[in-house]
């Protein structure tokens, strides 16, 4: 059976996701486009699609250490790049999401 490619997450690292949320049309729409989560401290942030960070809703920090980590990741433009950029190609949701 051929594995199902999930066109709306990223991993970054072996600590780090990135899911893209809102295929249009999208049930999620009064939430960010993408959210970064750090997965040991259970910690995440919101972005816009041009990867500024979402106000509302406010970033989520389960530790100190989550919240170094994700303020590390928004520091970095190289790692910024890849992570928004994963979403620039308007293919990228998973056939016939679009004609919901």
């Amino acid at each position: 059976m051929e594995a199902r490619k999930n066109h709306n997450k990223l991993v970054v690292d072996e600590d780090l996701v990135a899911w893209y949320i809102p295929c249009e049309p999208s049930a999620a729409s009064w939430v960010a486009p993408i959210i970064v989560h750090h997965l040991p401290s259970m910690s995440s942030v919101h972005l816009n699609n041009d990867g500024s960070l979402k106000t509302s809703p406010g970033p989520r920090y389960g530790s100190d250490e989550g919240r170094e980590r994700l303020a590390a990741v928004l520091a970095d433009d190289a790692l910024m790049a890849r992570i928004v950029g994963k979403w620039n190609d308007p293919d990228h949701c998973p056939p016939g999401s679009r004609d919901m």
